[in-house]
């Protein structure tokens, strides 16, 4: 599972969505690389898509010492 709120998994991401678009414009604008073009937009969707792990559970405490 992912913690999506960890600083890996942050710069992990913006990575990829920097990648995605870059890639998709690449792929817009037309390349002789557009299968390869869309592997790269695929893979990158699967990683995005990961299992993530759920928040922590707030846990409200009485105590304040």
């Amino acid at each position: 599972m992912i913690d999506i709120h960890s600083d890996t998994w942050q710069i992990i991401e913006k990575y990829c969505l920097e990648a995605k678009s870059a890639a998709t414009k690449s792929l817009i604008e037309g390349s002789d690389q557009d299968n390869r073009l869309r592997g790269e937009i695929q893979f990158i969707d699967r990683l995005l898509g990961m299992p993530r792990t759920a928040p922590p559970p707030i846990v409200a405490s009485s105590d304040y010492s």
